[in-house]
């Protein structure tokens, strides 16, 4: 039998069932003798082994704790045996899943007996810590930390590893945010300033209101909208709905286009914002409807990543951009149970762009194979539907088919070309902003007014725009 005893973090912290297993009779195996539980058992003169020495010895945490499993199956196969770790015991402990791992695959029963935990200590400290988050020090640096939450931080062994803590918590608190550090009130930003430290040194961090944060995350985001909605919150934005901020979600998506064309991050990142927001609201209302929350949003797009990159994520292949793109279609037209390519077609949203989804259209149409080989020969249709426009320029009831046969025939060459449609319809428009602005600026100078001149005389200074902006290219 192995009982796992949890040592607790000051001298009174043993249990009467910990105290009764530890002075039993089983050989007692600490896997630290650097605690005040040691200095019990030395003044009541039970015999213990320490296993620090194999801390010593070796070169990572992993070899670290295969050792300590090692030693104490060795002494459980000669007997009954105490294993008496710091704090709690709790699964926290990577040393006791180590033992109790090597115990089920050798058949040795194990029992656990809890102690007082640096949690408990900690919440001793703080005056109780709900829902709070405990991190060992050494994996502060690759946590997500929710400031929202009290959070605790064991095993600050060093002055170092108490720098390297303190560098990660102020990226998320305020220099001068009152913790404890061994229960004692400091500034966060003294937390590497103690005189010494060991395995036993804690902090306790209390959780951050909204108003006083410096940094925020999504959570943040999260109770800045429920607040904006709830009764006595923001007028405009209680009235939304889902529908009425259709409109708003079209024009923050073309902002983004338009901070990206600008190559100013600062400009995307605000942008970027702008554009979470809509999501904000949006998983707010869905969860007072009952429908959905953020977290079915945040689960439903993780696990269409998943499951549309098993080239990644599972043991499938692709090796270029066409080969992910067929596969990411296929996994598609399975999830949404279209059977056909028209059902593809039919399932993209009618409320895209009309140059977009025509593009899409055709994409899903070359995935079968029905598309053209070269750029050109889709030129060769363009100009035989410029021949049936023309053909029909007397006849306005068939005209809008004609042109949006053309429109559509233009697409397909840009496509092609992979030159989105939408964007560089885009580009022409701007371009065509920018030369009619020299138009009525060059008009200006000459003391002429638009409505005055001539098409011929605007045509002359456009082409004078033309050529200048050549000329800088």
């Amino acid at each position: 039998m192995i009982t796992i005893v949890g040592l607790g973090v000051g001298k009174g912290d043993l249990t009467l069932d910990a105290m009764a297993a530890l002075t039993g009779g089983a050989r007692v195996l600490l896997r630290t003798a650097r605690t005040p539980a040691a200095e019990l058992l030395r003044e009541k003169g039970v015999p213990f082994t320490s296993l620090d020495e194999i801390y010593e010895r070796m070169e990572d945490y992993d070899q670290v704790n295969a050792a300590i499993a090692r030693a104490v199956i060795t002494a459980a196969e000669e007997g009954d045996a105490v294993f008496g770790v710091l704090g709690g015991a709790g699964l926290m402990d990577a040393s006791v899943k180590a033992v109790q791992c090597a115990a089920r695959q050798k058949g040795i029963k194990v029992r656990v007996i809890p102690g007082v935990g640096l949690y408990e200590r900690a919440a001793g400290m703080a005056g109780g810590l709900e829902n709070a988050c405990i991190l060992a020090a050494i994996d502060v640096e690759g946590a997500l930390i929710d400031v929202r939450r009290p959070l605790v931080v064991c095993e600050i062994t060093n002055r170092l590893l108490a720098s390297g803590c303190k560098l990660r918590l102020l990226e998320y608190y305020p220099a001068q945010w009152r913790a404890f550090l061994d229960g004692e009130e400091i500034a966060l930003e003294e937390l590497d300033r103690k005189e010494g430290y060991d395995h036993l040194t804690s902090l306790v961090v209390p959780p951050l209101e909204l108003m006083e944060a410096e940094r925020y995350d999504f959570h943040h985001l999260e109770e800045i909208v429920s607040r904006l909605r709830a009764p006595g919150g923001c007028p405009w934005d209680r009235e939304q709905t889902h529908r009425s901020m259709k409109a708003d979600l079209i024009e923050e998506a073309w902002e983004v286009l338009d901070a990206i064309d600008s190559d100013d991050p600062y400009r995307l990142a605000d942008e970027l914002g702008d554009l979470l927001l809509h999501v904000a609201m949006h998983a707010c209302i869905g969860e007072e409807h009952g429908d959905f929350d953020a977290r079915d949003v945040l689960f439903a797009v993780c696990n269409k990543m998943i499951t549309r990159h098993p080239h990644v994520f599972a043991d499938a292949e692709a090796n270029t951009s066409e080969e992910v793109l067929r596969a990411w279609d296929k996994i598609k037209m399975g999830e949404k149970s279209l059977g056909t390519v028209t059902e593809a077609m039919r399932d993209i949203p009618r409320s895209y762009p009309a140059l977009m989804r025509a593009a899409k259209v055709q994409k899903k149409a070359r995935n079968v194979g029905f598309d053209w080989d070269d750029p050109r020969q889709a030129m060769d249709k363009v100009a035989e539907e410029v021949e049936e426009v023309l053909a029909v320029m007397d006849q306005p009831e068939r005209f809008g088919e004609e042109a949006g046969d053309l429109l559509f025939a233009v697409v397909n060459v840009c496509r092609l070309m992979k030159a989105p449609p939408e964007l560089a319809l885009d580009g022409a428009t701007e371009k065509f902003i920018r030369r009619f602005s020299y138009i009525e600026e060059q008009a200006g100078k000459r003391g002429q007014a638009l409505e005055a001149m001539s098409l011929k005389q605007m045509d002359a200074l456009w082409d004078e725009a033309k050529a200048l902006e050549r000329k800088k290219a």
